[in-house]
């Protein structure tokens, strides 16, 4: 692809992304990205064919760099791993509930598609890495790689589920996710629960 054809693809994604960030699928029109993009509705055309590949494709790529930067955010933090840990999922979480349609879009997509090569599946493997930090068999014991990838499934499930049921969870056990202080809460008590010695 040329130059000016992957800059006028990558701003088509980038104001697809930001329109979904403020405004529900429903309402976002072909022409209307078109416009914030600066671009013709042809080439929305040409470079997407449609609106449902152009929001997957813009949910998937934005949100991809968004774990991309949590790696990036864990390798640069000092300090113990488990904190550097809990500093990267908290703001992960922060990031999500801040950016709730798209992340409301990313997660269901990601359930209901099951691809490898999706968001959960990048998270996943962004935690099992840090994860095989933590349990370097020093400060705590040595874990398989399938306990690795079982203990960032079910981080990654906790997260879903405090940012989906963000009401019961509240009912139950008195943490809302979209408070921050309780998302923090939250966070600590979900790595206490399945980090230890």
């Amino acid at each position: 692809m040329r130059q000016e054809e992957q800059a006028t693809r990558n701003a088509i994604l980038k104001a697809t992304f930001e329109l979904l960030s403020t405004e529900d699928v429903k309402d976002i029109t072909i022409r209307r990205i078109a416009y914030y993009a600066n671009v013709a509705v042809s080439a929305i055309n040409y470079h997407f064919q449609t609106k449902e590949n152009l929001i997957d494709l813009s949910v998937k790529t934005g949100v991809a760099q968004i774990v991309k930067n949590a790696f990036e955010q864990y390798k640069n933090l000092t300090g113990e791993p488990v904190e550097r840990l809990k500093t990267v999922v908290i703001s992960t979480c922060n990031i999500i509930a801040s950016m709730a349609r798209i992340s409301k879009l990313s997660i269901l997509n990601d359930l209901q598609r099951g691809f490898g090569t999706d968001n959960i599946y990048d998270s996943v493997n962004v935690l099992a890495l840090i994860l095989k930090d933590i349990f370097d068999g020093q400060d705590y014991p040595k874990k398989s790689k399938d306990d690795l990838r079982l203990i960032a499934y079910q981080i990654t499930a906790s997260v879903h589920f405090g940012f989906f049921r963000s009401l019961q969870m509240k009912n139950e056990i008195g943490l809302d996710f979209f408070n921050s202080k309780d998302r923090e809460k939250y966070i600590e008590k979900i790595l206490i629960n399945l980090i230890h010695k």
